[in-house]
């Protein structure tokens, strides 16, 4: 995957996220409903919410500062099957 089209998915998921969570290693993920939200904000997980520009800011900033195998999906809750649902934007590499 062309590294600019993986980051266009990322601003594009940044338009309707909760919040983004960063594990300060190199899991980072955008919640894109509230379960997910809540899910790292009672968990520990580095938190940012913000505006779609001020959460891309910031997923650049952990992405940087993250180790080699860092990787950015996108998270939802599909209350069908009970369970999250990954969407890989910028893949581990």
């Amino acid at each position: 995957m062309d590294t600019m089209d993986a980051w266009q998915k990322v601003y594009k998921y940044t338009e309707r996220a909760k919040l983004i969570g960063f594990d300060e290693c190199h899991k980072i993920y955008i919640a894109t409903d509230k379960h997910e939200a809540d899910y790292f904000t009672e968990n520990g997980w580095e938190t940012f919410s913000g505006t779609p520009s001020e959460m891309a800011d910031k997923l650049h900033e952990w992405y940087e500062a993250s180790c080699g195998l860092r990787f950015i999906s996108a998270v939802k809750f599909d209350k069908k099957t009970n369970s999250t649902k990954f969407t890989t934007l910028v893949p581990q590499s």
